[in-house]
């Protein structure tokens, strides 16, 4: 997360209590000489709420509600796209010699593809014909490729030793292999009259990059690549220390599918490692043996079918990474096309064809903090504040969090050597917890009242030598950080700032 509760909000009252004050050295034109008034005055009054303190997270992280309002981090993988135009080529180009007036060519696609039915959305039929002896009148039909139910038919005069060259564009047409073959059949009858005649160079056929819109068939049994892919998750990365558990963590797989045809996603690797090293396998026989995907049938053509599956601590191990500091979610997976192998079951696919498939880390908003340290540095100069001698802040605050809240302001030097600090004692709780019911659910704010005093000699010295301030942040969930609690969207914490400053006012 790029915006982190409470150092901002410190860090915000800390320099907004100074801006506030300004120099007067006269009234109405009356020198006050050397005056050292105390001036007291409200600084600030805010609120900020739960889902205030979770935006601008990083572009594979988001925040959602559940319908009570519970708040939800999700981290999805970049995902992963099978597109139909690029599946497998249906239609293979051909270039071959006729040797005969008769030429059968097999049909055969990888995978045990049987196509019964192909759309022809672009590409072209090219005719090469020679006759080095007799002129002829060259007829050539593909029986199997139609257009209104009419055979695919070419009629070209074939001179003596020029050959002829005939490419002819083919969309619209309809392909239906017989038997799993095309046939190609010539009749070349001589221009001088008398019977057909075989030609005496073979007439070459070409297929040339025929594409398809729409095919239907048995579309094979076939593993398809889908590249091992992961999840990063930064939730741990900015932490010092500490713990933090959620209760419920789901892991959700996502696939919108709109083939027509019976289809498997079935994970080889599904793990997660840890910022100590450490790696947990998860899963459960359902992801391992092939998790089903819905698909359309032959009267749901364009239409998109979305499966969900949740892998949770009902029907996985994945309560073995609670408490652990999660770095990465690591998945490999196979996709299958017709996974039962019934070479009975007809199906459909589109060149607009896709599967999306898309996997995500769910953490509810619902576990314990223990310890919970965040470190944050910031540029600080306070040589702009010369005319200020001491402060005195009073924060109130009421807080409707189920966490206790410790904070510290560290003050630096340009090489980073410490020189002071905002509070003497970090381990007293500056924002005590709500009061929650027993099911981790706040049911009453809690006030609290705190005032830290920076004297005139500790304050000098950081105006001559602060350039930095460090800003630590503990967190500990209610009762010690021994009791889970739930976050909501509506949660909020309201914050009121006093400032006593004492002022040089010079003539």
């Amino acid at each position: 997360m790029n915006q982190r509760f409470p150092q901002w909000i410190l860090l915000l009252l800390f320099a907004a209590s100074f801006m506030t004050c300004k120099k007067v050295s006269t009234i109405d034109g009356v020198s006050l000489g050397n005056w050292e008034p105390d001036l007291a005055f409200p600084v600030l009054r805010t609120s900020i709420t739960a889902s205030d303190l979770l935006e601008n997270l990083d572009e594979n992280s988001v925040v959602l509600e559940d319908t009570d309002g519970l708040l939800i981090f999700i981290y999805t993988s970049d995902g992963y796209r099978i597109d139909g135009a690029e599946l497998s080529e249906l239609i293979p180009d051909v270039d071959i010699p006729m040797t005969d007036s008769i030429f059968n060519l097999p049909y055969n696609l990888p995978n045990n593809i049987r196509i019964d039915y192909i759309l022809v959305k672009e590409g072209n039929i090219g005719l090469l014909a020679s006759s080095v002896n007799t002129p002829v009148d060259l007829n050539f039909i593909i029986p199997q490729l139609t257009l209104n139910n009419v055979p695919y038919e070419r009629n070209l005069p074939v001179a003596g030793n020029f050959p002829t060259v005939d490419i002819q564009p083919v969309p619209g047409y309809i392909l239906r292999p017989e038997n799993d073959t095309l046939q190609f059949i010539y009749t070349a009858v001589p221009q001088a009259g008398g019977d057909p005649i075989v030609l005496d160079v073979p007439l070459r056929v070409s297929l040339d990059s025929l594409k398809y819109s729409y095919a239907e068939g048995y579309l094979g049994n076939n593993n398809l690549a889908v590249p091992r892919d992961s999840i990063e998750v930064d939730l741990f990365n900015f932490l010092d220390g500490g713990e933090l558990y959620f209760e419920e963590p789901k892991i959700r797989v996502r696939v919108q599918n709109s083939f027509g045809f019976p289809l498997s996603v079935k994970f080889n690797v599904l793990r997660v490692l840890t910022a100590n090293g450490d790696v947990i396998s998860l899963g459960n026989d359902d992801l391992t043996q092939g998790l089903y995907i819905n698909y359309s049938s032959l009267n749901e053509v364009g239409q998109t079918k979305e499966t969900s599956y949740t892998l949770d601590r009902f029907n996985s191990n994945i309560e073995d990474i609670i408490g652990q500091p999660v770095t990465l979610v690591d998945y490999d997976i196979e996709a299958i096309t017709n996974p039962d192998e019934d070479s009975t079951a007809i199906g459909f696919m589109t060149d607009t064809s896709v599967i999306d498939l898309d996997l995500e880390l769910e953490l509810p908003m619902y576990g314990q903090a223990r310890q919970f340290k965040i470190l944050d540095t910031f540029a600080f100069d306070f040589s702009a504040y010369e005319d200020i001698t001491y402060a005195d802040f009073k924060l109130y605050s009421e807080n409707g969090f189920p966490v206790d809240v410790n904070m510290q302001l560290y003050f630096l030097d340009e090489n980073d050597v410490l020189l002071d600090s905002l509070s003497s004692n970090f381990e007293e709780s500056v924002l005590l917890s709500a009061d929650i019911d027993g099911d981790g659910n706040v049911i009453a704010p809690k006030t609290n009242s705190r005032i830290y005093p920076v004297n005139e000699e500790r304050f000098t010295r950081l105006k001559y030598e602060g350039k930095q301030i460090v800003l630590k942040t503990e967190f500990s969930t209610a009762n010690g950080g021994t009791q889970s609690v739930r976050f909501y969207s509506e949660y909020d914490l309201k914050i009121r700032l006093g400032v006593i400053a004492g002022l040089n006012l010079v003539d």
